[in-house]
């Protein structure tokens, strides 16, 4: 797995995860909120990676 594949990973499981917990209220609501900002953040950065740096290699 390369890098960009493992943060896509690691963004998806935080985001889920603190989906889940704020869905059971077992965290609050500025927890999860900035839980689900940082998962988004790898997710949104991982695939950029992966999508637009190689479309400008070619």
């Amino acid at each position: 797995m390369n890098k960009n594949a493992k943060l896509l990973t690691i963004g998806l499981i935080l985001f889920a995860l603190s989906l889940i917990l704020k869905a059971l209220q077992i965290i609050n609501t500025t927890v999860s909120t900035i839980v689900i900002l940082l998962g988004f953040a790898f997710i949104v950065v991982s695939l950029y990676n992966l999508v637009f740096k190689r479309l400008r290699k070619k």
